[in-house]
């Protein structure tokens, strides 16, 4: 009896060990988190953006029920300074969405007190922002592997928003007159700090479709131990293209990809931003005397999206009485000053009109806006104009149309400038392009000054750029002797680099619509870097 009533026992135990495994099954997984990194077939690395349907509230709080459901993204990869190593310190990242913005947030961990963290700059988009420890996030959204928008984050909250050209071998490779609206914070936890990016679709522009894939990088600087770090491994040498510390953000094509995002579709995107001015004069002194005059003057901007990736901006009398002041130069040279542009009208797709990627200053700007409304040291009245920027298929175009009205000033005549480009992404990581640019009436003559110009850069492997260009203007009573053309190599590798070029600016060349800072020359460069 003993016997069986021991088979008896054996044989319900399986079935009380079935139960208790399946239950500690479920247990697992109510509390296990969605991975959301994984590779694709290409091998790069790829994030699953998770909707989250919840509230979210930007507060550096990271309190949601998404962090406790959703595997954070880490592993974050030196770039400097040791290329390829672990990074120092941990940083965990969550990407997720709604139908409004797309949440991009992070738990940074610090091994030293936060006496010892880098944070003493809170204006936007100044460079010294470079010089602070941040939080980085790039998304490439046309998922082109040359082109992106990137937001950045201080621990103290100092924030940047800008655009990467082409992989930083452009013209302007980083553009941060680019501001758009987004939202962000900061907090902190016991050992380190944290951020969370709330940035609105509709301040993104994307391919019109619902389903989207985009490129994305995370970066993450630490200036006491002069280390970036980033979500994939970056090649050493993209330290090269412009400040190490945050250049290795600029190789695009090296991003990871982001997956499973669903975006709205673009709203109607029009804004129009009028002015007004009034003045009441009176002067009992003046001869004759002004009592009580008054003169008045209005205006308006109007930006207006034709595509989701093409935008028209027209303006009316536009009024640039907010501008920035330029810095006072002292120039002890024969040559002319360069000053940038700081109109925001001018300022904002300025890189859709960029010309090929000058290496110094004597290299001619074939667009420079400064030269309208500004002449011969006086402001020129902007009465109506135009402008159309964008991106369509592979081609990026900007085109504009301004008239100035130089009625009432000393020698200087109503106006019309006109400028159209064009570039074509071709190969890997390069273009080619077109110019043209019109002034109606010339500094030099009665008629009209014309310029057209082509130019390519092309880029093999990693580490070999070849640059060039060729340029033509027409201008009354100036003929012959009118180009100007220049051709660079550049191989920048890890540890050796080279750069030759030659540059010819003829004597009439004369870009009426642009800067030239001298004429009649040839120039040869070359330089080796170990």
């Amino acid at each position: 009896m003993i016997i069986k009533k021991n088979k008896i026992l054996s044989n319900r135990l399986p079935y009380s060990y079935v139960i208790f495994s399946l239950f500690s099954l479920f247990i697992e997984a109510s509390f296990a988190q969605e991975v959301v990194v994984g590779e694709d077939l290409e091998g790069r690395k790829s994030i699953r953006a998770t909707r989250f349907s919840e509230d979210v509230r930007i507060d550096g709080i990271l309190d949601e029920s998404i962090y406790e459901s959703v595997e954070p993204i880490g592993d974050f990869v030196q770039h400097l300074p040791v290329s390829g190593a672990v990074a120092s310190d941990k940083t965990e990242v969550w990407v997720f969405y709604n139908d409004r913005s797309i949440y991009v947030t992070a738990k940074v961990y610090e091994s030293v007190p936060e006496e010892d963290w880098v944070a003493n700059e809170m204006r936007r988009d100044v460079g010294r922002l470079r010089s602070n420890d941040s939080f980085s996030v790039m998304f490439d959204t046309f998922l082109d592997r040359r082109n992106g928008v990137a937001f950045l984050v201080s621990p103290i909250g100092g924030f940047s928003d800008f655009t990467i050209n082409n992989e930083g071998m452009a013209t302007r490779p980083v553009n941060f007159d680019w501001n758009v609206v987004w939202n962000s914070r900061v907090g902190r936890f016991d050992g380190g700090w944290t951020v969370e990016m709330e940035i609105p679709f509709r301040s993104l522009r994307y391919e019109p479709r619902s389903e989207q894939e985009w490129g994305i990088q995370f970066r993450r600087v630490q200036i006491r131990l002069n280390e970036a770090t980033y979500i994939t491994d970056i090649p050493i040498s993209a330290a090269n293209i412009g400040p190490p510390m945050v250049a290795g953000m600029w190789r695009i094509s090296e991003a990871a990809t982001l997956t499973d995002l669903e975006v709205p579709p673009r709203n109607f995107n029009l804004e129009i931003k009028p002015y007004g001015l009034g003045t009441v004069t009176t002067n009992r002194i003046a001869n004759p005397p002004i009592n009580g005059e008054f003169a008045n003057e209005a205006g308006v901007d109007v930006k207006f999206g034709i595509t989701n990736n093409l935008t028209a901006d027209f303006t009316y009398n536009t009024d640039f009485a907010q501008v920035e002041v330029d810095e006072r130069q002292v120039n002890l040279t024969r040559f002319n000053l360069f000053f940038p542009e700081k109109r925001e009208f001018f300022l904002e797709g300025a890189a859709n009109f960029d010309f090929t990627q000058p290496r110094n200053l004597d290299v001619p700007t074939m667009f420079f806006s400064r030269r309208i409304g500004l002449e011969r040291g006086q402001v020129v009245p902007i009465e109506v104009g135009g402008r159309v920027t964008g991106k369509v298929g592979d081609f990026d175009i900007g085109a504009l149309n301004i008239g100035t009205d130089g009625s009432g000033l000393n020698n200087i005549e109503s106006t019309d400038f006109s400028v159209l480009r064009i570039k074509r992404d071709v190969l890997n990581r390069s273009r080619i392009g077109m110019i043209y640019t019109d002034r109606s009436e010339s500094l030099v003559g009665e008629g009209a000054n014309t310029l057209y110009g082509v130019d390519g850069t092309f880029n093999f492997l990693d580490d070999i750029q070849i640059s060039t260009f060729a340029a033509k203007s027409e201008s009354p009573g100036l003929d012959d002797d009118d180009e100007s053309y220049m051709a660079n190599f550049n191989y920048n590798g890890d540890r050796y680099g080279f750069r030759s070029g030659y540059l010819v600016v003829e004597d009439n060349f004369n870009p009426e619509v642009g800067f030239k800072r001298r004429n009649n020359f040839k120039q040869y460069e070359g330089n080796v870097r170990f």
